[in-house]
């Protein structure tokens, strides 16, 4: 399996925690949205793009571990989960190169909150290698970090 697809686990309350193997490459829109008893993700390192409303309304997410190969995290993935705490990575150029969702100007819609496709922006403490940083040096080759 290299994808889950568009709401393929939607409404799934009882789902407590996930781990995406790292087989898959491609999670699809809303595929896990209002899975509201979700607590933990980790996402295998085997994951490149993280689809719109992924994982919105999972009001009970509390940590994710992103794997060192998501390249995409688009719009508002992680909208309405504002019990998380901690974002979990291995590497933080990896990181670094994450395209985090930016609408076009004309897409602009009021009420949207754009950035919420990080989920650093809910979780405020971010963790690397189980140490949680507070001092932060961005590692050499990391040429420029995007919006968001």
């Amino acid at each position: 399996m290299t994808d889950i697809g568009y709401n393929a686990f939607y409404g799934c309350r009882n789902l407590t925690n996930l781990t995406i193997p790292d087989s898959v490459k491609f999670i699809g829109e809303s595929a896990f949205e209002d899975c509201s008893g979700l607590e933990s993700v980790d996402l295998g390192d085997g994951v490149e793009y993280i689809d719109e409303y992924a994982f919105f309304d999972c009001t009970n997410l509390k940590r994710v571990r992103v794997g060192r190969n998501v390249r995409h995290i688009d719009n508002e993935a992680f909208c309405g989960c504002d019990k998380l705490e901690e974002v979990q990575i291995d590497d933080l150029a990896a990181w670094c190169r994450i395209f985090f969702y930016e609408p076009e100007p004309d897409e602009e819609a009021p009420g949207h909150d754009y950035a919420l496709s990080n989920p650093l922006r809910l979780a405020h403490r971010l963790y690397l290698n189980g140490e949680l940083v507070e001092d932060l040096t961005i590692p050499d080759g990391v040429t420029s970090i995007g919006q968001y």
